[in-house]
């Protein structure tokens, strides 16, 4: 499978009074299929306004992929394991230039007691702060 990126996002609608800030970076793209025949021009997905709630909503609540579709793959129902995990998010002090205010967001995984359950120490390459 190949995937082409098209640029197809379009300024935010004027908003009133002034709206808290939040990413409206959104974009859309089209995957398009090693063998399918490229002689059409993509059609692009509408996406809904900004401010669309009942449509996200409806979104995060009941994704479904393409059930019953020609590359649907049924998702196990039955559960074999059970993992209690801990995670904490928050902001770390990381007065480097490249960071917002010197803040950058700090993911934490509690370790395992055992080996198998041990998280592999990070990659040498990963930024210091």
């Amino acid at each position: 499978m190949a995937a082409n990126a098209y640029a197809s996002a379009g300024p935010a609608p004027p908003a009133f009074p002034a709206p808290p800030p939040f990413d409206n970076t959104t974009t859309r793209g089209i995957v398009v299929y090693e063998g399918a025949p490229t002689s059409a021009t993509p059609i692009m997905p509408l996406m809904p306004a900004f401010t669309d709630t009942p449509t996200a909503h409806k979104f995060f609540t009941s994704i479904t992929g393409l059930a019953g579709g020609p590359h649907w793959v049924p998702v196990p129902r039955h559960i074999d394991e059970h993992m209690f995990v801990t995670v904490g998010l928050g902001l770390s002090i990381c007065p480097t230039s490249h960071l917002p205010m010197g803040l950058a967001t700090a993911f934490v995984v509690e370790n395992g007691p055992t080996p198998e359950s041990t998280l592999p120490p990070p990659p040498v390459d990963l930024p210091q702060c």
